[in-house]
């Protein structure tokens, strides 16, 4: 048992390393499982537990009827499948602000010298939609408009790895909103937050940018976490 085990290893192993290095592209099917089998000298029980491993951890899709295929490599499939485990307390909401606080920050500081007429625009069409949302009551559609927002900022950071850390995180921060309490007057000091920040990124100041942005963060913080 101990063998078979360290053999599905060896070869998740011997296969990721080869997507890593891009001998199997992104889009590629795999060799089917009688030509991975007679590679690697195994059953295919060992084939299809070291396929399941990948499959797992977002390196690979099994499509059914087609065969196996590599996924897009991006770092936020990997670490969707951290943060899926992370259970839902206080403690790791704060982590979650504070990681936001990391990225948050430096993504508008950056953002804001990428910034042009088109992009200021669908921001104030976010925050336009935001409006609407409180108008309306949907306190779901406000957040939603809200991660869009924020998505939005840290993408025209150009910083493809904060972005991805970032998308990672949304799923757990649309549950922590889904999962909140708050009151209307609560989202209205989150619209006037975003509100300045807008502002700022409008005057093209990136330290007061995120010096709001941190402002808005902690204060989302404290609503999350009385």
């Amino acid at each position: 048992m101990g063998t078979r085990k360290n053999l599905n290893d060896q070869i998740a192993d011997d296969l990721k390393e080869k997507i890593i290095n891009h001998t199997f592209q992104s889009g590629q099917k795999l060799p089917n499982e009688f030509e991975l089998m007679e590679e690697y000298g195994v059953c295919r029980y060992t084939v299809r537990e070291a396929i399941k491993k990948l499959t797992a951890v977002g390196l690979l899709e099994v499509q059914r009827g087609k065969g196996t295929f590599v996924r897009e490599l991006k770092p936020s499939v990997y670490l969707k499948n951290m943060v899926d485990v992370v259970l839902l307390d206080d403690q790791s909401i704060k982590d979650i602000f504070d990681t936001r606080l990391a990225i948050e920050q430096k993504a508008v500081e950056m953002a804001v010298r990428n910034m042009n007429d088109d992009i200021i625009s669908i921001l104030q069409g976010k925050i336009g939609l935001m409006k609407k949302a409180l108008e309306e009551n949907d306190l779901q559609k406000y957040n939603d408009c809200d991660m869009s927002f924020h998505l939005f900022i840290v993408k025209n950071s150009d910083n493809k790895i904060l972005y991805e850390i970032e998308l990672a995180l949304y799923d757990m921060i649309r549950q922590a909103m889904a999962k909140s309490l708050l009151k209307s007057e609560n989202l209205q000091e989150s619209l006037q937050g975003h509100l300045l920040i807008l502002e700022a990124i409008k005057e093209k100041n990136p330290d007061k940018a995120a010096l709001l942005m941190g402002e808005h963060l902690n204060h989302c913080r404290e609503l999350f976490i009385p």
